[in-house]
């Protein structure tokens, strides 16, 4: 699995890795430059490992603001310097990263602007009958027994 984000992250996991860590997480920062942590919603608080939190990342490779649009630059970083990805997940115990949902409401996927709430209607009702909720109260498509 891997995970990329145009603003300067990239993860994923080895084909070494286990069954569980390669279709359940999306692996750890491909660089060792770049750190990677998890904030409470709405705040700059580091939660514990394995709290489910708004994913947040730096490195030598994360922008350093949107060219000519100050207020969305301070909106997407910590004050320090963390880019706030809108990608709700957790870190877990061995240092994987699991993703769980969105805390925006926008996807941007080819270049266009994508409302959560159009995919969400239109295969809402295809995937319910395989979807379960977690404790997260996060929604995940129904996987095998080994996962």
């Amino acid at each position: 699995t891997m995970y990329g984000i145009t603003e300067g992250l990239l993860m994923g996991s080895a084909p070494s890795d286990t069954a569980a860590a390669r279709h359940d997480t999306v692996g750890w920062p491909a660089s060792k430059a770049d750190s990677v942590k998890v904030l409470a919603p709405d705040s700059e608080r580091e939660v514990a490992t394995g709290e489910v939190g708004e994913l947040c990342f730096s490195g030598p490779s994360t922008l350093t603001g949107y060219f000519g649009d100050e207020a969305a630059t301070a909106a997407s970083f910590t004050a320090d310097g963390y880019f706030r990805t809108g990608d709700v997940g957790q870190i877990l115990p061995n240092g994987y990263v699991r993703l769980v949902g969105r805390a925006k409401d926008l996807i941007i996927s080819g270049g266009l602007n994508v409302a959560l709430v159009a995919p969400n209607r239109a295969f809402g009702p295809l995937i319910a009958p395989f979807a379960a909720p977690n404790k997260a109260f996060t929604w995940h498509v129904a996987r095998g027994a080994d996962m």
